[in-house]
């Protein structure tokens, strides 16, 4: 399920993946996503981010754009990573470094 007005949803658009993943009958979920993106899409993605109050900073060896704490839904962080031609996400900033890893050991 995708939705419209939501980032996570451009990862299938540009044909990556964006995925949910957690313990049945538990409350914790994981969500990543991945893609290859492009420097126009880059820019508009970063400045769209921005917009909705996520703030910039330089992390494993791209930018890293997160929101708040204060503006976390149900105390989930939201994070997504540019490096490169490729962006990524998830809703836990500690396993980045893990999906950028898996990502590109195919």
């Amino acid at each position: 399920m995708i939705d419209q007005g939501n980032s996570i949803g451009l990862f299938v658009q540009y044909n990556g993946v964006a995925c949910q993943w957690g313990y049945p009958s538990s409350g914790d979920a994981f969500s990543y996503g991945h893609s290859a993106i492009s420097s126009a899409n880059a820019k508009a993605v970063k400045s769209r981010l921005t917009a909705d109050g996520y703030f910039a900073r330089s992390a494993l060896g791209g930018e890293l754009f997160c929101l708040p704490p204060e503006q976390s839904v149900m105390g989930e962080e939201s994070c997504f990573l540019f490096v490169g031609p490729e962006w990524f996400y998830s809703n836990v900033e500690s396993e980045l470094e893990m999906i950028v890893s898996q990502a590109r050991a195919g």
